[in-house]
């Protein structure tokens, strides 16, 4: 992040909730549920370039930072776009019930200060994570 406030190029910093872990640890146990959360994170890998990287914060929960050329709606898209690859490559893997809640904040668009990046794009994770659960009451 400090290199790309240095030299002012684009930067994205999705939040990233795997749904249904705690479900998954639950009915098929820990191993299975250990099996979804390496399995999610390879096929992130795959999806992104060697560049971007990606962390685990916390039980089902990721940040990826990607760095991109051009600021704007363009790098969301595209980045979004490859969290939705990653996803359906994974789920073709053996756990096709996954899902992701994903919300994604740009440098400069959205703010120049990382932990204002962070506050937006998890809150905007959370917003999809609560359209999901909306979608499967209906």
């Amino acid at each position: 992040m400090a290199a790309a406030f240095e030299t002012r190029s684009g930067l994205s910093l999705i939040s990233l909730d795997l749904d249904g872990l705690k479900a998954v640890n639950d009915r098929e146990g820990h191993h299975r549920g250990d099996a979804l959360l390496v399995g999610f994170a390879t096929a992130l890998r795959l999806a992104f370039r060697g560049e971007d990287a990606l962390f685990r914060v916390g039980g089902d929960e990721f940040v990826m930072l990607v760095k991109h050329a051009d600021p704007g709606g363009a790098a969301v898209g595209g980045s979004l776009a490859r969290v939705q690859v990653a996803l359906e490559k994974f789920r073709s893997s053996g756990f096709d019930h996954a899902n992701v809640s994903a919300g994604i904040a740009t440098f400069p668009d959205d703010d120049d200060e990382a932990e204002e990046l962070l506050r937006l794009s998890d809150q905007r994770m959370y917003l999809q994570k609560h359209e999901h659960r909306a979608s499967l009451k209906t």
